[in-house]
């Protein structure tokens, strides 16, 4: 049984699906097509809640993933509006893992084993909500409920709304900058503006940022999301090194699962 006739098996809500762990061609395949995780230097994990089987197969390139208790606007906004995390594997389309083993009772903890070596994202931090140095995690939402509330709409998960709504404050924005005073405060690029400043920034050193200097609400997204500038990495597989244990990865693409022994 090859990747592909494993494929067709993958249950839709897991993205993965159950392998006969007395399935004989198992440990050649793995050899075979995941060489380069057989010998990272660090232990890929992943967990899995609700999964049976001691062996999982699958592939996050084929199913578009819905992130856990949030929505998915954070995922359209890295994978298809701001531009330097394009060359990141996309987060809509990858599997979310970490090296640091939780423990959780309600889920299911496996070792991953990505085919090949692709690219992985890696965050400066364990999980990707505290990755961003200058944003409060609990508030990293409230620039989509902001766009919502402003143009009383429901931002569903379609990119396209979300796009157009973007769109919208871009043709906007520059109008509103000519304003002053009082009358820009109370235009809609002003409370965007006070909204960001007051409710995502943490650190001292990017509070006193001037939006105002951006000529695009996108611009000024690209600059408070850089992913550079907030610590995250682009690599291969083949390039991690024990300094990124206990950080969140991932990546996209086919791989197998391994039920951890406890």
């Amino acid at each position: 049984m090859r990747l592909l006739e494993l494929d067709n098996t993958i249950r839709r809500e897991h993205r993965t699906a159950a392998i006969d762990s007395k399935f004989s061609q198992f440990q050649t395949i793995l050899k075979t097509e995941c060489s380069v995780a057989l010998t990272s230097k660090i232990k890929i994990i992943r967990y899995i809640q609700g999964a049976e089987g001691s062996i999982l197969f699958g592939d996050s390139g084929k199913h578009t993933r819905i992130s856990r208790n949030t929505k998915n606007y954070y995922t359209v906004l890295l994978d298809q509006i701001l531009p330097d995390w394009r060359p990141f594997p996309a987060r809509s389309k990858s599997f979310i893992c970490t090296s640091v083993l939780k423990g959780q009772s309600i889920t299911t903890d496996y070792t991953v084993y990505p085919v090949g070596d692709p690219l992985v994202g890696v965050c400066p931090s364990e999980d990707f909500w505290t990755s961003f140095q200058f944003i409060r995690p609990e508030n990293f939402w409230r620039v989509f409920e902001l766009m919502k509330n402003i143009y009383s709409i429901l931002i569903d998960e379609s990119s396209e709304r979300i796009i157009s709504v973007i769109n919208h404050i871009d043709k906007i924005w520059a109008v509103d900058m000519q304003k002053t005073g009082s009358e820009f405060d109370v235009s809609l690029t002003g409370k965007l503006i006070y909204a960001l400043k007051g409710s995502l920034f943490l650190r001292s050193y990017r509070v006193g940022t001037d939006l105002t200097a951006f000529d695009s609400f996108s611009e000024a997204l690209a600059y408070l999301f850089d992913p550079r500038d907030n610590g995250f990495q682009l690599k291969r597989l083949s390039e991690l090194t024990v300094e990124d244990e206990e950080r969140e990865i991932w990546f996209s693409g086919p791989a197998y699962f391994v039920r951890q022994i406890k």
